[in-house]
């Protein structure tokens, strides 16, 4: 705006502006930094590719010696300290011990929220053998 005006009262010349679109562009580029720097600020679990790898044998072996270990999207979920703090109550993670919770929570059962999809990742303790992430 400062530019503008002082080429209004004849200070500046030969002035060039950038197309809309472009302007539009690094705003946007801005906003994201921005954003991104807010999402680095938070916990999102840990990186799937530096977990370590579980097979189903692995799995039911320590759900057998109480762990509450349960595989959702090819992770493996330690459920331990979520488990009374659940919403729908301790029993349907009992129920479903070393078990892929993948359709229940993506509407089988019930249709998970955004903040428990945050949530879930959170809780990834391991790969499970053999899946294919996409």
């Amino acid at each position: 705006r400062l530019i503008r005006a002082l080429s209004v009262v004849g200070l500046t010349y030969d002035l060039k502006r950038f197309p809309s679109n472009e302007i539009l562009k690094g705003a946007v580029q801005m906003r994201q930094k921005r954003l991104n720097e807010d999402k680095g600020k938070l916990n999102w679990g840990p990186d799937g590719a530096s977990l370590p790898t579980y097979s189903w044998q692995k799995i039911r072996k320590d759900v057998s010696n109480g762990a509450v270990l349960v595989v959702l999207d090819g992770f493996v979920l330690d459920l331990q300290t979520f488990r009374p703090m659940h919403p729908g109550g301790e029993a349907i993670i009992n129920s479903h011990l070393g078990e892929d919770v993948s359709n229940m929570f993506r509407g089988g059962t019930y249709r998970h929220s955004n903040a428990a999809h945050n949530l879930q990742r959170t809780y990834r303790v391991a790969k499970l053998e053999g899946h294919a992430f996409e």
